[in-house]
C-alpha cells in the first residue's frame, strides 16, 4: 500500500526537529563546540532524510565556509554554524552554543539569540540551539515560555535549550 502523502510546512519541520534535537543521544561532555556541531549535523541529516527524502524535495546540508551565504547587516557578514536550503530557498539556519563549567548561560543564550535574529531575516526559520553541559533547571520562569514562544510567532526563531 502507498504511503499517504503528507504536507510537511516549514513550522512543522522545525517543531519536529527541534524535538529530535532535544532526545536525540549526543555526549554528556564534548571538548569543544567543533565536536558537538559534528555530531548535531549528523542528528541533522538523519532527520532531513527521513522527513523530506520520502517527499522527493531536493535539500542541501550547508556547514559553515562550506557553501554558506553570509547574511550581511550592519556592515558585517554574518554566517551560521549550518543550515538547510530545500529546492535551492534558504530554509533552515542554526546556531550552535555550548556551556561549558564555569562559563555563563546568559551569555551563551543572548549570544544565540541575537545571532538567530540576524539569520531570521534571510531564512524561513532558524533553530537556536543550546547544549549546557552543567546540567540543572534552564526554564525557571514564566516568562522563558513567553520569549521562547515570541521568539517562533514574531521571528520564526526556535530556541532550544539542553
Amino acid at each position: 500500500m502507498a504511503e499517504e502523502f503528507r504536507y510537511l510546512g516549514t513550522a512543522d519541520f522545525v517543531s519536529q526537529l527541534s524535538e529530535e534535537l532535544l532526545s536525540a543521544p549526543l555526549k554528556t561532555r564534548y571538548r569543544s563546540e567543533a565536536q558537538l556541531k559534528a555530531d548535531v549535523v549528523q542528528v541533522v541529516r538523519e532527520f532531513t532524510k527521513g522527513r523530506l527524502g520520502p517527499l522527493g524535495l531536493p535539500y542541501e546540508i550547508q556547514e559553515r565556509m562550506k557553501g554558506l551565504q553570509p547574511v550581511p547587516i550592519f556592515g558585517a557578514d554574518f554566517c551560521p554554524d549550518m543550515a538547510i536550503e530545500v529546492t535551492e530557498f534558504p530554509s533552515v539556519a542554526f546556531v550552535l552554543k555550548m556551556v561549558k563549567g564555569g562559563e555563563k548561560l546568559e551569555l551563551k543564550i543572548s549570544s544565540a539569540i541575537g545571532q538567530a535574529l540576524i539569520f531570521s531575516r534571510y531564512y524561513s526559520a532558524v533553530i537556536a540551539f543550546i547544549l549546557s553541559l552543567e546540567g540543572g533547571e534552564t526554564h525557571k520562569h514564566w516568562a522563558d515560555w513567553e520569549l521562547k514562544a515570541d521568539l517562533w510567532r514574531k521571528h520564526k526563531v526556535r530556541l532550544v535549550i539542553r
